[in-house]
């Protein structure tokens, strides 16, 4: 009876375990001026020449898109496309791996009939608090 128990005990810590880890968590990213970026259930980062979807939101609208990891190694590239009921916007940023900081950033806005585009949208990871980010259901 004894090792049955122990059994027991260790197939439930297993289980519990796995399912823990099978939720990945979200991953944010944000400037000075307030752009956010969040990444639902996104977990890690790609791995170097491997690339992972992208879905969440960005500035409160849906996004989808991709995450990059880049040839060195050392930067990964998020690309999305988001949009609203104004129209639409594409976000590309690099952040290092290491750090999380932001190194590149293009905003593209697709309202009307035409668009326009400039770069230094440079978003850097931050801890996806609740407290300092507000995650939409």
């Amino acid at each position: 009876m004894p090792t049955t128990v122990k059994v027991i005990c260790v197939t439930m810590v297993v289980i519990l375990a796995l399912a823990t880890s099978a939720a990945a968590a979200d991953i944010c990213f944000s400037n000075s001026g307030g752009e956010l970026l969040v990444g639902k259930g996104f977990g890690s980062l790609p791995a170097k020449n491997a690339c992972k979807e992208f879905r969440g939101f960005f500035l409160a609208n849906p996004a989808h898109g991709q995450a990059c990891g880049n040839a060195d190694g050392v930067h990964v590239t998020i690309s999305v496309v988001s949009a609203s009921l104004s129209g639409a916007s594409t976000l590309a940023i690099q952040i290092e791996r290491a750090t999380g900081a932001g190194t590149r950033g293009t905003f593209c806005s697709l309202v009307g009939p035409g668009s326009t585009c400039s770069s230094g949208h440079i978003l850097s990871r931050i801890p996806c608090n609740p407290a300092n980010v507000p995650i939409p259901d």
